[in-house]
């Protein structure tokens, strides 16, 4: 299954989505997060999942039960794409350990704005309480949008 993330991305964006996110979990779960510019509906995700049936049929993927659904108001960031797409809104870091950025260190959860992303450094910049501060998104577990209703 090494080729699976790949095969998966160019087979939704074949059909018109973005790969958000994926798990393959116990069980044979198989859930699919995806994106698409003008939003996600049941029927999008009802159209993936029965292609995806097929799709995984032919090519041999064993699984129990197949979710697809939206990323959610919540949903994680990955790819330098989400993090520009996402500037100016807040967002939750989560890391294995509090953050160390010069002389201030950050709790292991933080909220702040999402101010920038450098995709050469792989670092986010943010504003969290009126400090702006930058650092690598190695040190991080996942960022998460977080919803403003």
């Amino acid at each position: 299954m090494d080729d699976f993330l790949p095969w998966l991305e160019k087979t939704l964006a074949g059909l018109g989505y973005d790969l958000v996110d994926f798990e393959v979990l116990s069980k044979g779960l198989i859930r699919v997060f995806i994106d698409h510019p003008n939003g996600v509906t049941v029927d999008d995700c009802a159209r993936v999942s029965r292609h995806f049936c097929r799709a995984f049929t032919v090519k041999g993927i064993d699984y129990e039960h197949l979710e697809v659904s939206s990323p959610g108001a919540d949903r994680i960031l990955k790819k330098a794409a989400d993090f520009n797409r996402f500037i100016n809104y807040d967002v939750k870091v989560t890391a294995s350990q509090p953050i160390v950025v010069g002389d201030h260190v950050l709790p292991k959860t933080v909220v702040g704005r999402l101010l920038g992303f450098d995709s050469g450094q792989n670092e986010i910049t943010l504003l969290v309480d009126d400090c702006v501060v930058a650092f690598s998104l190695e040190k991080t577990k996942r960022v998460r949008l977080v919803p403003n209703f």
